[in-house]
């Protein structure tokens, strides 16, 4: 007989769904089997399988070692070594470009932090440093100051939920335990989460507007463009896309603007500025690289990729019936209705100063 208790982060999920992470070679027939004979119990109890498992409960399984090492497939432990290696480097070499104070919010579920230009949300390249990995740094710091060793067993690996462009800087949402990451994605695929992002565009920007109409991506070229009459081909699918914008300051040469993305589809707001004839400054992609020398001249130190921030995210004061599922709303009590702001460096501001 074997005892497994659940941990914090295998909280919420149903009883079948923990089985499988734990025995993930066993057939469901041998699970559910088990089940209905009692082989496999939960809280001393028989069970089906649709209960949730809670931390702390204690979930047994009467069966030879054989039988449970047959259908288990434990962590690796150089995998587990190396992963545990790669955050602490993570940590080492990022922390100093994430400044003093880079977590904006933390519960048990869930993490707010300010991810600066230039830094990856998610590794592209197996040597990659991300905010992935600098996050499982950064909570393995914290456990071992609070005396906590690491659960080594964890099918779980915390991590960024909603991604940033490497030169996009501001709010990350982070998933600290399995509940966190249900949540959080949840409220992201169903578009609740409302993101305001800041960005420094050339040109006057004096009124507040919409633009509405269709984006393609060439996935070959990694390019994004509106779509015309003329977008056709297997590689291209077109998305509707709606981005709000507002003046925050305007100059002569250049403007601050904040903007609303009522969608979120890849590259919309670098896209969607330069269609209306003001590129985003320093955009690699589909800005301008003319205006953008005869701009940043004044601020010759000031380099890097485009000036996009997402500077606000807003939670919902309640959600939607989607979200209901497996205790997310449980999850996300702590963060309904609430604002998380991050403002973009100040430098931005006096780049679009009105004497530009």
């Amino acid at each position: 007989m074997q005892e497994i208790l659940v941990s914090q982060e295998e909280s919420g999920q149903r009883l079948d769904k923990f089985l499988r992470r734990r025995l993930p070679l066993a057939p469901s027939s041998f699970l559910y089997k088990m089940l209905r004979k009692k082989n496999i119990t939960l809280r001393g109890r028989k069970a089906d399988g649709s209960e949730k498992v809670e931390t702390g409960d204690s979930v047994r399984l009467f069966l030879s070692e054989e039988t449970i090492l047959k259908f288990s497939s434990p962590p690796d432990r150089e995998e587990v070594t190396r992963e545990a290696e790669e955050a602490e480097r993570a940590y080492r070499l990022l922390q100093p470009l994430l400044g003093p104070s880079p977590v904006l919010y933390e519960d048990r579920n869930i993490l707010v932090v300010r991810k600066p230009s230039g830094v990856l949300s998610q590794k592209a390249d197996r040597e990659d440093l991300s905010m992935n990995e600098w996050l499982r740094g950064y909570l393995a710091h914290r456990n071992r100051g609070a005396g906590q060793e690491a659960d080594e067993s964890a099918r779980f690996r915390p991590s960024v939920c909603n991604r940033l462009d490497r030169n996009t800087g501001g709010i990350l949402l982070c998933a600290k335990t399995l509940p966190g990451s249900r949540a959080l994605s949840a409220l992201i695929r169903d578009r609740v989460i409302r993101k305001t992002y800041t960005m420094a565009v050339h040109g006057r920007v004096s009124e507040e507007g919409v633009i509405d109409n269709e984006l393609v991506k060439d996935r070959r070229q990694n390019q994004v463009r509106i779509a015309d009459r003329e977008t056709a081909g297997p590689e291209l699918h077109k998305r509707h896309a709606v981005t709000v914008y507002r003046p925050v300051k305007t100059g002569k040469r250049a403007s601050l603007v904040e903007a609303d993305l009522i969608t979120g589809r890849s590259h919309q707001l670098r896209v969607h500025m330069a269609s209306i004839g003001h590129p985003i400054v320093s955009d690699p992609k589909y800005g301008d690289r003319s205006l953008d020398r005869a701009l940043m001249r004044r601020m010759p130190d000031r380099r890097g990729g485009q000036l996009l921030w997402c500077s606000e995210v807003f939670f919902p004061e309640t959600f939607p019936e989607t979200a209901g599922a497996d205790g997310i709303r449980e999850v996300l009590a702590p963060v309904a209705g609430r604002v998380f702001s991050c403002p973009p460096p100040r430098w931005w501001e006096d780049l679009c100063g009105a004497d530009q």
